[in-house]
């Protein structure tokens, strides 16, 4: 495949509407400790949380998702919500997918000696990533097991903002407002997405909360823990 078709690709896999998003969550956790990105190493971990950990997060999935995908109407030639990855492409973007990841590590590499748990917290947003979207653990596939895992993905990008620049109170950070927060709102919203595929999963026989419960009681639960 030319170089150019493999960098569109790669380009629509990161789905750069979603770039700011994780990115978001970060800083929210360093506005939320008193501060913002304005050490080298802060500013690192801020590109490390845009477009190399959407790429994680959203091509990894994307990849074995492509059966429901191609029955999605909201996977077409959409930016906002992705498109599906051609099967030609999948051991490309999956390739790239682990590059991402260990260059997401190596971005934090700074960052954690600033705050030694931030590797910890970095780890677990990566590991929650595999773990969501490709197996063999492939949480996306069990009820309640997606949802959690979502909110535990994006409280880990916070918690990593958050303990970088209060390491000391960082402790106590599980049982914050905020953490908690973060942790049930990214949950509500992995409910509200897997209601609007629901058709499209079931059809694929992907198994996930919506698929399970049926689209109203997934919705209200979304609406509970939001």
């Amino acid at each position: 495949m030319p170089f150019p078709s493999r960098f569109k690709s790669l380009f629509r896999a990161s789905r750069p509407t979603y770039w700011t998003t994780t990115l978001i969550f970060y800083l929210i956790g360093l506005l939320q400790a008193g501060s913002y990105p304005q050490s080298v190493p802060e500013i690192m971990l801020a590109v490390a949380f845009s477009a190399p950990m959407c790429l994680v997060v959203m091509g990894g999935s994307d990849i074995h998702d492509y059966e429901s995908d191609i029955r999605n109407p909201r996977k077409g030639q959409s930016w906002l919500d992705g498109r599906s990855i051609e099967k030609a492409d999948h051991a490309f973007i999956l390739q790239a997918c682990k590059v991402a990841t260990l260059g997401v590590v190596l971005l934090a590499v700074p960052a954690s000696f600033q705050s030694p748990q931030t590797m910890v917290y970095v780890l677990i947003a990566l590991g929650a990533s595999w773990a969501y979207g490709s197996p063999p653990i492939r949480l996306k596939g069990r009820p309640f097991l997606d949802s959690l895992c979502t909110g535990t993905l994006y409280w880990s990008i916070w918690a990593s903002g958050f303990c970088l620049r209060d390491g000391e109170r960082s402790t106590s950070l599980q049982t914050s407002n905020p953490s908690i927060w973060i942790f049930f709102s990214c949950a509500g919203l992995q409910m509200l997405t897997a209601v609007l595929d629901q058709k499209a999963d079931s059809a694929a026989n992907i198994r996930t909360i919506a698929t399970a419960c049926g689209e109203r009681v997934t919705a209200l639960f979304s609406a509970i823990t939001l």
